[in-house]
């Protein structure tokens, strides 16, 4: 009995050791941790199945996963709403197979390709102003009077005055425009009177975004009627709107005292005065 209990221990050890070494499915011998192969019976069929989650549990789940959770996958099985975003879940944009990457971006990222393309999914949203006018100081915040175009514009707010624009969270958003300077109304001398303007875009106090990069912008005109000859250099930012988004303004400086316009629609050899709102 003594002997019979001792030989059941040593197999039982085995069979542990054998479990907690490498594991195989569909074969007896395992060359890594876990491997499976294919059977060859017609069912069940062959394939791995991950956890199925959607992109707004996922979002609710957010504490969960730290840094004893790095490398999990998971297949998600629809979009995480915008109301539901969060710092980690903010590429979860489609169907498709995520793993957690708790460093350095605490975040889960996509296995499959093409994310940087333009589609339904990103933000692509050309801002427009739609008349020309006559500044009235050295330094004005431009008015975007025109319309919003392209896929989810609705994520995009211009306020009530006109001259802020409210960017949705956790994205990371390159802006870029052109602000030239316009052919307006007045005596034909003064239309023609030489000027510059430079532009920028800047970050509202109280935003919540992180600036990467903020380049000027710089027009130039002769005679009014080619800003574009004259040369125009469009400002730029990239920013991260962070967990609560980020407001934007866009302040052009003309020369001291100058008479200058700002344009409006594309017209009389110019681009026009506009902006490109563009998730990266």
């Amino acid at each position: 009995m003594k002997k019979t209990c001792i030989l059941f221990c040593v197999f039982l050890f085995q069979i542990t050791t054998t479990m907690f070494a490498q594991t195989g499915v569909n074969l007896q011998t395992s060359n890594v941790t876990l491997q499976i192969v294919a059977g060859n019976n017609v069912s069940p069929e062959n394939g791995v199945m991950l956890p199925s989650i959607t992109g707004n549990d996922l979002a609710n789940k957010d504490s969960k996963y730290g840094k004893d959770q790095d490398g999990t996958m998971i297949f998600v099985t629809e979009a995480v709403s915008e109301s539901k975003v969060t710092s980690k879940t903010k590429d979860v944009t489609k169907r498709g197979m995520y793993v957690y990457h708790n460093t350095p971006k605490q975040q889960w990222i996509p296995t499959f390709s093409g994310k940087a393309a333009i589609s339904d999914d990103k933000i692509f949203v050309v801002v427009n102003r739609k008349s020309t006018r006559l500044m009235g100081s050295n330094v004005e915040s431009i008015i975007w009077d025109g319309i919003k175009e392209g896929p989810n514009n609705n994520l995009i707010i211009i306020s009530g005055n006109q001259t802020e624009i409210t960017l949705p969270a956790n994205r990371t958003i390159k802006v870029q425009g052109m602000i030239p300077v316009g052919y307006g109304t007045g005596t034909d001398s003064q239309k023609k009177t030489a000027s510059t303007l430079s532009s920028s875009i800047k970050l509202v106090a109280g935003g919540t975004g992180i600036v990467y990069s903020n380049s000027p912008g710089f027009a130039r005109s002769s005679n009014y009627q080619a800003s574009n000859g004259g040369g125009a250099i469009s400002p730029m930012m990239l920013i991260n709107t962070g967990i609560s988004g980020s407001t934007i303004k866009v302040d052009a400086t003309r020369q001291n005292g100058v008479r200058t316009n700002i344009a409006g629609a594309a017209a009389h050899n110019t681009a026009g005065c506009y902006l490109i709102i563009e998730e990266i």
